[in-house]
């Protein structure tokens, strides 16, 4: 800041080796110097500049400023990799060895998006695919409902391809799909979190002693009305978990599945022929 005005600023730049850039709008009587000398300067040269304009009389304040460059979030993005396992990332690329894939994540499509990640820091445990891509998004129990309702199931190969109640495509395999990061970014973006979850217990007084024949099933039916008039009414239910006692001769025997009233079917616990246990 200097007294004087524009005369008195364009003296002290020129006897100091300085250019006046002119008065910062809405400071009035603060002018912006820059040194003409070119290149990176040591601290000690900045200090001694300062010093230089400060025993000037006419100088009320100086103070060195660093310029901080701003980068809007739409990151160019280049098909140069130094991972030298980047050709193995099929959920990265759209194509490989001059072939369509079709199971990809649409990752690069989220990176356009302005959501890289760059600046966060993230420590993940198990470095599973999912991981980076929650990590863009919300928390747990929202995630769950993005992960369902944006998954694509078409890029995966299977029959086993049914319709649940919610009017999903599900898999026992894949679950709802591929996750498809640029759809479900999209979706967090304009996401209203759902209702706080709640638990609704549903006892069985009935005891089911009951012998499981060799290749055939035991239907156990019960019935629940998702604890309704209560605090923990269920209106739109999420997980539901089995508690069973049973004891097998040949455990790995055993096929657990669970229907729900609509008819979708569960598998809560497939055959394995290794598991020789009767506990």
């Amino acid at each position: 800041r200097i007294d004087g005005g524009s005369d008195a600023a364009n003296s002290i730049a020129e006897q100091n080796g300085f250019e006046n850039k002119g008065e910062i709008n809405e400071f009035k009587n603060t002018y912006l110097f820059v040194r003409q000398q070119e290149g990176k300067r040591r601290k000690r040269e900045v200090s001694y500049d300062i010093d230089i304009l400060k025993s000037d009389h006419r100088v009320d304040w100086v103070e060195n400023l660093t310029p901080l460059k701003r980068k809007t979030r739409d990151e160019k993005l280049t098909n140069q990799s130094n991972n030298e396992h980047y050709k193995k990332q099929w959920h990265f690329r759209k194509d490989q060895e001059n072939r369509l894939v079709f199971e990809n994540m649409k990752v690069k499509e989220a990176w356009k998006l302005g959501f890289t990640g760059k600046g966060v820091v993230v420590s993940v445990v198990d470095d599973a695919l999912a991981a980076g891509i929650i990590a863009l998004t919300l928390e747990a129990k929202d995630v769950q409902h993005l992960i369902v309702n944006t998954s694509d199931f078409k890029p995966l190969n299977g029959t086993e391809w049914k319709r649940n109640g919610a009017g999903l495509m599900y898999n026992s395999q894949f679950g709802f799909g591929l996750i498809d990061a640029e759809a479900m970014v999209k979706a967090a973006l304009s996401w209203v979190n759902v209702p706080p979850k709640t638990n609704c217990y549903t006892p069985i007084q009935k005891s089911f002693q009951q012998h499981i024949p060799i290749g055939k099933s035991v239907i156990v039916d019960f019935d629940s009305n998702g604890c309704k008039g209560s605090l923990n009414e269920i209106n739109s239910l999420e997980h539901v978990q089995v508690f069973l006692s049973i004891s097998y001769f040949w455990r790995g025997d055993l096929e657990i599945s669970l229907t729900s009233p609509s008819g979708t079917n569960s598998l809560i616990l497939s055959q394995r022929p290794l598991d020789t246990s009767s506990k």
